[in-house]
């Protein structure tokens, strides 16, 4: 048996198997091997090191664990333990703000280095099998889908004459994604339960605040409301993109595109339907 299929049929005993034909599917993945969710961890906590060794957030602890190998491998030990026992817990989110360009501060919802190497490990083997359903408008966090890639893709719909841009953003979008919704999005290729299991405690994990006299607070609302996905976290644009394919997708089937000749350029949260003509495109 081909050694593509073979693999095909691995991936379809651990839950990996997206819905396609097994010989297009490994041409998509482009050599990158899934046969052990596991094995991951290992290029996780370099991707999560370099990030944070580069000064994005600086954890006091954090060089001189990166440094010490013997250190290294223990955390990677440990959660490759936690994971195959089924035992792994997220710890709370720690919530920080960032200030806005309008004044205003975002919130960033940040997991402990724990946290963020297993949801990084779950993103290498995850961004591959959702690569192919994501739509070619939406951009961030995706390779060849940068912001220069999104202005030049809306500079070509300028380019032909007449029309109108609306530049859109989401209120709190990452903050609103409601849960049930996004874990049908994800279910449509995955269906391993213990990965299903660990994006919903993701989901839901514990948000911890500082109040105003400094003292700590721990919010549950993501579970409590069920909506919500931390901005900041590692997983957090994969599943963004998940969901808002729904709406990309829907605006070209239903017909909005064509219709309208309204054509969408997603970034993240943002969005920029361009009208041609001069008719008001809201």
């Amino acid at each position: 048996m081909p050694r593509a299929i073979t693999h095909f049929a691995s991936l379809r005993r651990n839950g990996l198997l997206p819905f396609q034909h097994p010989r297009s599917y490994w041409e998509r993945l482009n050599g990158i091997r899934l046969n052990t969710k596991l094995g991951q961890l290992e290029k996780a906590f370099d991707v999560v090191s370099s990030v944070i060794l580069a000064g994005r957030e600086i954890p006091p602890s954090f060089p001189k664990l990166r440094k010490s190998q013997p250190v290294a491998i223990c955390v990677v030990d440990e959660r490759t333990q936690e994971l195959k026992s089924r035992t792994y817990q997220p710890q709370p989110v720690r919530r920080v703000y960032i200030p806005k360009p309008d004044g205003k501060q975002r919130p960033l919802g940040i997991p402990t280095i724990r946290d963020r190497v297993v949801q990084t490990a779950a993103v290498l083997v995850l961004e591959p099998i959702f690569e192919a359903d994501l739509q070619p408008e939406q951009y961030a966090y995706r390779a060849d889908h940068s912001a220069l890639d999104a202005v030049q893709h809306v500079h070509k719909l300028i380019n032909p004459g007449p029309g109108q841009i609306v530049d859109a953003d989401l209120s709190r979008y990452f903050d609103s994604v409601p849960h049930a919704e996004l874990m049908k999005s994800v279910a449509r290729r995955v269906v391993d339960g213990a990965m299903l299991h660990r994006i919903k405690m993701w989901l839901e994990a514990p948000v911890e605040d500082t109040d105003e006299r400094g003292n700590q607070r721990r919010s549950r609302r993501n579970r409590d409301e069920g909506r919500g996905t931390p901005q900041g976290s590692p997983i957090s644009p994969l599943l963004s993109h998940l969901y808002m394919r729904g709406f990309v997708l829907g605006w070209k089937k239903l017909g909005h595109e064509q219709r309208w000749k309204a054509y969408i350029v997603n970034y993240a949260d943002d969005r920029a339907p361009r009208r041609r003509g001069e008719e008001n495109v809201m």
